[in-house]
């Protein structure tokens, strides 16, 4: 673990990074969406937006699933947390 990363993926979860401008697969070191590849769905993925399949579609453009969340991975494969793409940060479960 290193300090102020959020790790690294589990095995079984196909985390990449995409490019914010391109949407390109970022490879190696680098900053960009967390997103998930849909061609390998991990075990524990929502199925949707609950009565939203519109915000679900929107989710899942691409063959990810994009989590809005912004990071930096390191040479190491550590994730680090720098934002977000859009206006939204859920604190507290609130």
């Amino acid at each position: 673990v290193k300090v102020g990363s959020m790790g690294r993926p589990l095995p079984g979860y196909p985390v990449v990074l995409l490019d914010p401008v391109t949407g390109a697969v970022t490879e190696g070191q680098g900053e960009g969406e967390i997103a998930l590849d849909l061609s390998q769905p991990p075990l524990g993925l929502m199925a949707g937006y609950y009565d939203d399949p519109e915000k679900t579609a929107e989710s899942r453009t691409g063959g990810y699933h994009h989590t809005g969340d912004i990071a930096v991975r390191d040479d190491d494969g550590y994730l680090t947390y720098v934002g977000r793409s859009d206006d939204v940060f859920k604190a507290s479960d609130y």
